[in-house]
């Protein structure tokens, strides 16, 4: 635990992080000067843990730092780097990034080169006027596999999100009370995993 707090912390002052949904890369840029933490822990036994602090380093570029633990194993930390060639425009063009994941090469999956497109699709209806995403690509490292991804709104506040990295299959909601703070329960193989989302800009 010492080792994951000292990373968040070094992660939190050295200013990174690429967006993603629950894993998987986005096309959705975040804002040169706003910081984004994901922390998603297990809520049954504790085992796995995932931490994420990101933020916009310029127009086009994110950068994440990562750490990871999972099964009791020891955490490891690592660096993702995206870049942004345009963002999603509601149901017009998609966003396209590009990037790589675990530029460290020290997570399960390992280093892996990605390609991700994010369609963004407007809906308005009697619960929400807000739009969804679905997300599409490819990586390359260790093994060639797509991805996919959705971010569906059931209401402003509430959202549903599915998504298979290449590896596992994850599904959740994602609840916003406000707009700079979400609480997640996500469920990935044979866990439940709740998630805390912050954002911040300065």
């Amino acid at each position: 635990m010492r080792k994951t707090a000292l990373f968040t912390l070094l992660a939190v002052s050295a200013a990174a992080q690429a967006d993603h949904l629950i894993d998987i890369p986005i096309a959705r840029k975040i804002a040169i000067g706003e910081f984004r933490l994901d922390a998603q822990v297990e809520a049954s036994k504790g085992r796995t843990q995932r931490y994420f602090v990101g933020t916009g380093l310029t127009q086009n570029i994110d950068a994440e730092l990562r750490a990871e633990r999972f099964e009791g194993g020891k955490t490891v930390g690592t660096v993702d780097l995206s870049y942004n060639f345009q963002p999603a425009i509601v149901d017009y063009s998609p966003g396209i990034s590009v990037g790589v994941q675990d530029a460290l090469d020290q997570t399960r999956e390992g280093w892996r080169a990605y390609v991700a497109t994010t369609f963004r699709t407007g809906l308005i209806t009697s619960g929400t006027n807000a739009h969804a995403d679905t997300t599409l690509g490819i990586k390359a490292g260790r093994r060639t596999r797509p991805f996919v991804g959705v971010d569906l709104p059931f209401l402003d506040q509430v959202h549903g999100l599915v998504e298979h990295n290449g590896y596992r299959l994850a599904a959740g909601f994602d609840l916003r009370p406000v707009p700079s703070f979400g609480i997640r329960a996500i469920f990935e193989a044979k866990n439940t995993i709740l998630s805390a989302v912050f954002t911040h800009k300065f």
